[in-house]
Order: C-alpha cells, then sequence, then structure tokens
C-alpha cells in the first residue's frame, strides 16, 4: 500500500520597498522545501521590510524583519508586524490566491504612520 502525502502549502507575504511612499505586499503559496527557500529569500532581500508566513486561515506561523526595515523606526516596523496580519490588503492578497489558485499575487500596501524620514509616506 503506497502513502500519499499532501504537501502542506503556506502563504509568504513579504512587505517590498519600492522608495518613498511606496510599499508592496508580495505573495507566494509554497511548500516545503520551496517555502524555506522562498523564506530565506526574503530575509534577505535587500528591499524587504518585514515578512510573514501566514497559514490558509490567515494565521501567522512564522515572520521577520528584513534588511530594509532599518529605513524604519523601529516602533514603525513592530506596528506592521503587529497589525498588518489583518490589514485589508494583507487578507485581499492571500484571499486573491486561493479564490483563483494562483501560487503568486502582488498588491500595493497602503501604509500610513505619520510623516517620519524613512516612512512609507514621507514625500
Amino acid at each position: 500500500m503506497f502513502l500519499f502525502f499532501r504537501r502542506r502549502y503556506r502563504n509568504l507575504v513579504a512587505v517590498i520597498y519600492e522608495g518613498p511612499g511606496r510599499l508592496r505586499l508580495n505573495a507566494n503559496r509554497k511548500a516545503g522545501r520551496d517555502l524555506e527557500r522562498a523564506k530565506r529569500g526574503a530575509m534577505v532581500h535587500e528591499g524587504t521590510v518585514c515578512w510573514f508566513v501566514l497559514d490558509d486561515t490567515g494565521k501567522v506561523l512564522e515572520s521577520g524583519q528584513g534588511p530594509a526595515a532599518s529605513r524604519f523606526p523601529a516602533t514603525e516596523v513592530a506596528k506592521m508586524l503587529r497589525t498588518l496580519p489583518t490589514h485589508a490588503a494583507m487578507n485581499a492578497v492571500v484571499r486573491e490566491m486561493l479564490q483563483y489558485d494562483h501560487d503568486r499575487a502582488s498588491k500595493v500596501l497602503p501604509w500610513t504612520n505619520g510623516a517620519t524620514s524613512g516612512s512609507a509616506t514621507s514625500p
């Protein structure tokens, strides 16, 4: 008898800094070694502010900061890590992958948090 193991897919969402006033959510649906490879890539990508691994219900399984987090005050990055899992844009990008059976999705992240020099909202 053969045992078939169903691959456990997860949703990796990275917040990418694209310049002053611009953040983007890049989401990928991966499993196993592909997930680990994508997660390592998100951790070291120079534009990554923070990243999340979510299950299909939206529960955060892992999260962390990337190299571009240094462009923002520590309090702002902490707020991103705390509030983005329930943010409408994050929910929309994960829902798009699940609903349309896509492996990737991307969405501009509307993020405002004061007018600090590294902030996504600064001119």
